[in-house]
């Protein structure tokens, strides 16, 4: 039963955090930013460094990218949540939290393990009880 709820709470956490990213998309506020510099690693996710200001002041994010190939100095449209401007993506990039993400994932499958290793314990014919004083037949 616990396996069953770990394995909800990673999929609940999973979809949350896709959901952020999809909200501020549609609640953020929006600027142009200044692509800095370019990551490209060979392993890893690729990301862009982008400065962009917000009611006067300068800020510098990291950004994740999936999709489009930026170069420096490219502007791109930055979503800010007005509450928190270094809370940012693009409006192309959601910039999840990867290490959130792989949390969620290793939650879902670790309890997936659990979960087939009890249905397995389940189903395995247990042993008669013996009762004090019962003898083999």
């Amino acid at each position: 039963m616990l396996s069953l709820a770990v394995f909800i709470g990673g999929i609940l956490g999973f979809v949350l955090l896709a959901g952020a990213a999809d909200n501020l998309l549609t609640t953020g506020s929006r600027t142009t930013g200044v692509v800095e510099s370019v990551h490209s690693p060979t392993k890893g996710a690729r990301s862009i460094q982008v400065q962009y200001t917000v009611e006067g002041r300068s800020y510098h994010a990291e950004i994740e990218t999936i999709g489009r190939t930026y170069r420096l100095s490219d502007n791109v449209t930055v979503v800010y949540d007005p509450a928190d401007p270094e809370l940012v993506r693009t409006a192309e990039d959601p910039n999840s939290n990867h290490f959130l993400m792989m949390v969620c994932v290793v939650t879902i499958l670790v309890s997936l393990l659990f979960l087939m290793a009890s249905l397995i314990a389940a189903r395995q014919p247990q042993p008669s009880p013996k009762f004090l004083g019962e003898t083999e037949a």
